[in-house]
């Protein structure tokens, strides 16, 4: 659900073509209170690496309200089926279900879905791993920047959504000094086989 609002406000600023675009709020806005540009789009909290953090969208209606969305499903700290430390984990092994993660110094885990199985035992969900600093662009932050935060160099565009297992969430490009989620650019991924470290 995330993903589709970040790239309706995204795709309403390009076509709005701010040429500036204002400092967040400092705190979480109210649902449904007044904003001035359309598209805009803030997170806020989350603690390290933006987990569960609460994110604003400038709605496209002609009111302009702000629209608040928090994932109640997630969790401020590594769920009991994760392991001790990023390098415990065994990439390909089953896991509970999907949408697990498991943050730790080195990296995030992911318990996504996998298909097939090599023994007995294999649930359709398997775990995959990714280093903070993996695939992430020299240019780019190693840690993802917060949704309209400040930043220097417009274009750029830094992924870390880019790997089709393990995501630190959206792709994001500097809009007029301001980091907001990246349209387009989806991956398509064949599923990991269970018991398989991809």
């Amino acid at each position: 659900m995330r993903a589709f609002v970040w790239a309706l406000a995204s795709l309403a600023l390009v076509t709005a073509g701010c040429s500036s675009l204002p400092s967040c709020p400092s705190s979480a806005p109210a649902d449904g209170s007044s904003c001035s540009h359309r598209g805009f789009v803030c997170e806020f909290g989350g603690g390290e690496h933006d987990r569960c953090s609460t994110i604003a969208t400038c709605s496209n209606t002609p009111t302009s309200t702000w629209s608040v969305e928090h994932d109640s499903t997630c969790t401020p700290n590594n769920d009991p089926s994760c392991a001790v430390d990023f390098n415990s984990n065994a990439v390909g092994s089953t896991c509970p279900t999907s949408g697990v993660d498991c943050d730790y110094t080195d990296g995030r885990c992911s318990c996504v879905p996998c298909a097939g199985g090599m023994s007995s035992g294999q649930t359709g969900f398997a775990w995959q791993c990714r280093a903070w600093s993996q695939d992430i662009d020299a240019q780019c932050p190693s840690e993802r920047p917060a949704l309209g935060s400040s930043c220097k160099k417009d274009g750029l565009i830094c992924r870390y959504d880019n790997q089709c297992t393990v995501s630190f969430g959206p792709d994001i490009q500097c809009l007029s000094e301001r980091w907001q989620p990246l349209t387009g650019g989806t991956t398509s991924c064949a599923t990991p086989t269970c018991g398989l470290a991809n």
